[in-house]
């Protein structure tokens, strides 16, 4: 991909986002640990479930991406309320979700996970896909939700 210089009067400062780091306990705390504005970490819904992980789900027994195939049982899939624990409120404006998938309770379902949780209302970054667009009663929890991105564009 080439990117075009953009032109400013004053410097630009960029967003340092860990892609990714936010789908394992040990790579959140990791990526906390450093200068990193976003940790990003990929929320599906699963059985009523808020896990974290990027794979897809294959089956009851499966999780598959790119060239690989694992069985569920095998990997940590930890679930939305461990990652906000792990995190910890001081992170709070740190954390992007990435709702993954097309369930339309999956927003309602993390707005009310970060209530039950008691998330800081400082905040909290996600990602999500045009078409699966909540009302906006489902943030109606207090949260401040900022909308960090779209879906990509199609060709």
């Amino acid at each position: 991909m080439v990117l075009s210089p953009i032109c400013h009067d004053s410097p630009v400062e960029l967003l340092r986002i860990a892609h990714r780091a936010g789908n394992s306990l040990a790579t959140l705390r990791a990526a906390l640990a450093t200068d990193v504005d976003l940790v990003e970490a990929d929320v599906h819904e699963y059985r009523r479930r808020l896990e974290i992980r990027h794979r897809k789900w294959l089956g009851p027994t499966m999780l598959w991406d790119r060239g690989e195939l694992v069985r569920r049982r095998t990997v940590e899939v930890p679930r939305l309320a461990a990652l906000l624990e792990a995190a910890g409120p001081a992170h709070a404006g740190r954390l992007m979700l990435d709702l993954k998938g097309l369930h339309p309770t999956l927003a309602p379902a993390v707005a009310t996970g970060l209530r039950v949780t008691r998330w800081p209302a400082a905040g909290v970054h996600t990602c999500r896909r045009l078409r699966m667009a909540p009302s906006r009663a489902c943030y109606g929890c207090g949260f401040l939700v900022r909308h960090a991105c779209t879906t990509r564009p199609r060709h």
